[in-house]
């Protein structure tokens, strides 16, 4: 989760059970069309989030060409997780800060988001904002 690395050969050597961004073993293999069908739900209820729901469906639109030889989803079974859980929710929750969302929005997507399992990332700024 602590280095980035180039996807695009990543991917174009080998078949992957990797993340695509961090070059760490997936163990958690959910894809970012899962996960972004779980923020939908969670938006309906914040809908100033909307605008980053279209850059999160972009994202995923762009990268689907890295998605062929990584592993199938555990939840639906049919799209491939080509990036771990944590660095998609990552960028997720880079793109709330980017678009200047409240520290209540901040606070309760990682709280309903949290795949840091190694407390090393962005459960720092959820232990800042009071909820880890």
């Amino acid at each position: 989760m602590k280095k980035n690395i180039n996807a695009v050969v990543q991917a174009l050597e080998l078949k992957h059970k990797d993340c695509l961004n961090c070059g760490e073993a997936i163990f958690n293999p959910i894809c970012p069309e899962c996960i972004l069908e779980q923020f939908k739900q969670w938006i309906q209820t914040h809908p100033s989030l909307e605008r980053v729901k279209d850059n999160i469906e972009e994202f995923i639109f762009k990268n689907r060409k890295f998605s062929n030889s990584s592993q199938k989803c555990i939840t639906c079974h049919k799209n491939s997780s080509y990036l771990c859980p944590y660095c998609f929710t990552e960028h997720i929750y880079n793109l709330l800060k980017q678009a200047r969302m409240a520290n209540a929005i901040l606070a309760e997507f990682l709280m309903l988001f949290n795949y840091d399992f190694e407390h090393s990332g962005y459960f720092k700024e959820g232990e800042r904002l009071g909820i880890f």
